[in-house]
Protein backbone atom coordinates (compact mmCIF):
# COMPACT_ATOMS: atom_id res chain seq x y z
CA UNK A 1 0.00 0.00 0.00
CA UNK A 2 2.78 2.08 0.84
CA UNK A 3 4.21 1.63 -2.29
CA UNK A 4 1.21 2.48 -4.17
CA UNK A 5 0.98 6.09 -2.46
CA UNK A 6 4.66 6.29 -3.80
CA UNK A 7 4.17 5.86 -6.61
CA UNK A 8 0.77 8.04 -7.19
CA UNK A 9 2.82 11.09 -5.13
CA UNK A 10 5.19 10.60 -7.78
CA UNK A 11 2.84 10.36 -10.70
CA UNK A 12 1.29 13.71 -9.27
CA UNK A 13 4.70 15.35 -9.45
CA UNK A 14 5.57 14.19 -12.82
CA UNK A 15 2.00 15.22 -14.07
CA UNK A 16 2.25 18.83 -12.34
CA UNK A 17 5.43 19.22 -13.60
CA UNK A 18 4.50 18.76 -17.50
CA UNK A 19 1.52 21.07 -16.86
CA UNK A 20 4.27 23.56 -15.90
CA UNK A 21 6.42 23.18 -18.53
CA UNK A 22 3.57 23.18 -21.15
CA UNK A 23 2.32 26.48 -19.45
CA UNK A 24 6.01 28.18 -19.57
CA UNK A 25 6.32 26.83 -23.38
CA UNK A 26 3.16 28.31 -24.55
CA UNK A 27 3.40 31.62 -22.70
CA UNK A 28 7.13 31.90 -24.65
CA UNK A 29 5.69 30.90 -28.23
CA UNK A 30 2.81 33.66 -26.89
CA UNK A 31 5.43 36.09 -26.03
CA UNK A 32 7.31 35.77 -29.20
CA UNK A 33 5.10 35.64 -31.35
CA UNK A 34 4.21 39.51 -30.28
CA UNK A 35 7.10 40.77 -31.14
CA UNK A 36 6.42 43.87 -33.25
CA UNK A 37 8.78 45.15 -35.79
CA UNK A 38 9.85 48.45 -34.63
CA UNK A 39 12.50 51.45 -36.10
CA UNK A 40 14.65 52.42 -32.94
CA UNK A 41 16.51 55.14 -34.77
CA UNK A 42 15.99 56.60 -37.86
CA UNK A 43 18.23 59.65 -39.56
CA UNK A 44 19.12 61.30 -42.39
CA UNK A 45 22.47 62.48 -43.80
CA UNK A 46 21.72 66.24 -43.84
CA UNK A 47 18.77 68.49 -43.49
CA UNK A 48 16.77 68.51 -47.05
CA UNK A 49 13.49 70.01 -47.90
CA UNK A 50 10.83 67.66 -48.40
CA UNK A 51 9.13 69.75 -51.77
CA UNK A 52 12.60 69.30 -52.76
CA UNK A 53 12.97 66.05 -52.55
CA UNK A 54 9.65 65.51 -53.51
CA UNK A 55 10.92 67.58 -56.73
CA UNK A 56 13.56 65.47 -57.62
CA UNK A 57 16.14 68.42 -57.05
CA UNK A 58 17.57 67.19 -53.60
CA UNK A 59 18.40 63.77 -52.36
CA UNK A 60 19.42 62.22 -48.60
CA UNK A 61 20.56 59.04 -47.96
CA UNK A 62 18.60 57.36 -44.51
CA UNK A 63 19.50 54.62 -42.22
CA UNK A 64 17.51 53.09 -40.04
CA UNK A 65 17.92 50.47 -36.96
CA UNK A 66 14.86 48.05 -36.54
CA UNK A 67 14.37 45.11 -33.81
CA UNK A 68 12.11 42.87 -33.55
CA UNK A 69 12.67 41.20 -37.13
CA UNK A 70 12.22 37.68 -37.34
CA UNK A 71 14.38 35.95 -40.48
CA UNK A 72 12.60 36.52 -43.75
CA UNK A 73 11.08 39.47 -42.66
CA UNK A 74 11.40 42.47 -45.07
CA UNK A 75 11.20 46.83 -44.88
CA UNK A 76 9.52 48.34 -47.38
CA UNK A 77 9.77 52.11 -47.72
CA UNK A 78 7.07 54.79 -48.77
CA UNK A 79 7.74 58.22 -49.80
CA UNK A 80 5.04 61.09 -50.57
CA UNK A 81 5.20 61.88 -54.20
CA UNK A 82 3.29 64.01 -55.82
CA UNK A 83 0.74 64.19 -53.01
CA UNK A 84 0.62 60.53 -52.71
CA UNK A 85 2.14 57.83 -50.85
CA UNK A 86 4.12 55.40 -52.96
CA UNK A 87 6.41 52.31 -52.33
CA UNK A 88 10.04 53.57 -53.52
Amino acid sequence: MDNKLRVLSMTKRVIAGLILLTTLLLFGLAAEAQAVPTIESFTVDRAVSPTAVERGTETADFSWQATGLRPGDRMAMHALVAGEWMLI
